[in-house]
């Protein structure tokens, strides 16, 4: 945070006070978490984590499925 926040100049405190209220807004709704199985806390607050979860293994699923059903056709088009 201190990374981010010192980038900036902030010439009194409301503009500081704003520009750290946004940074942990993010923190905490947009920022993935690797702690977290890469969900946000929010998300983990609200009990949505076993659902996206569960949205992530079909779409990973699918895309396996697809990868592989695309190398078996490009196998016998070069056979």
């Amino acid at each position: 945070m201190k990374n981010v926040i010192k980038l900036n100049h902030y010439f009194c405190p409301p503009e500081l006070e704003k520009a750290i209220d946004e940074w942990v807004k993010y923190y905490n709704e947009r920022r993935f978490h690797e702690s977290l199985d890469n969900l946000t806390p929010r998300d983990v607050y609200l009990g949505q984590g076993e659902k996206i979860k569960k949205i992530r293994e079909i779409i990973k699923q699918n895309s396996i499925n697809k990868r592989i059903s695309e190398n078996k056709k490009m196998k016998l088009q070069h056979k």
